[in-house]
């Protein structure tokens, strides 16, 4: 005899055997050497608002590069590689002085600009050859309350745009920057989790 199977109350539309996601990694991906990588390379990126950059170190993840962001004591902010360029420390927990941004494992310290400025318990601190040593770092400048960076290749860094709407403001007008409510309309408080594709998908 024959088993008859009878099916009752069958669910449809289930995930089950649902493919795999996918993406364009042309289009998506922006670590260095990917193709729209290298384009948004070419340009100036906001990275984060100005009160950001202070004498407390930040980590700051831009074009899947993870950096630190931190302001010196002449009141100029720096970008610079997470690991200490000595012995590879995290520059996260380093402190801000007159020298700069000191490493919290032997005491270097370095410039906004990656320069090594400091060497204690190294002969004069270091003079005879600190100047050989750079911690990797990138162009950063501030403007209309926030901090931009060029992370692209130095020959080719443009001049940072300046914006007529943001220039000349009036006597009864002020810009104001913040990370609250960002393109998500007044009924959202916080921060919407949002790239810059799906901003460019969202404007056309």
């Amino acid at each position: 005899m024959q088993e008859q199977v009878i099916h009752i109350g069958v669910d449809t539309g289930t995930a089950y055997g649902r493919a795999d996601g996918h993406h364009d990694a042309a289009l998506t991906e922006v670590a260095a050497g990917t193709p729209m990588g290298e384009l948004m390379r070419r340009w100036w990126q906001p990275i984060g608002l100005a009160n950001w950059a202070t004498s407390l170190p930040r980590a700051v993840r831009v074009l899947g590069e993870d950096l630190i962001l931190f302001r010196d004591a002449a009141g100029q902010p720096g970008l610079v590689h997470p690991r200490c360029a000595h012995r590879g420390a995290s520059l996260l927990y380093g402190r801000v002085d007159a020298h700069g941004l000191r490493c919290c494992y032997h005491g270097w310290a370095f410039d906004v600009q990656g320069r090594c400025t400091d060497q204690p318990c190294e002969p004069d601190n270091g003079l005879a050859h600190r100047g050989t040593v750079r911690q990797p770092w990138y162009p950063v400048q501030e403007r209309y309350g926030l901090i931009f960076a060029y992370l692209g290749p130095p020959q080719k860094k443009p001049l940072l745009p300046r914006y007529d709407v943001f220039e000349g403001l009036g006597q009864d007008e002020q810009l104001f920057t913040d990370d609250h409510n960002i393109g998500s309309g007044r009924y959202f408080d916080g921060v919407v989790p949002m790239n810059w594709l799906q901003h460019v998908e969202s404007i056309h």
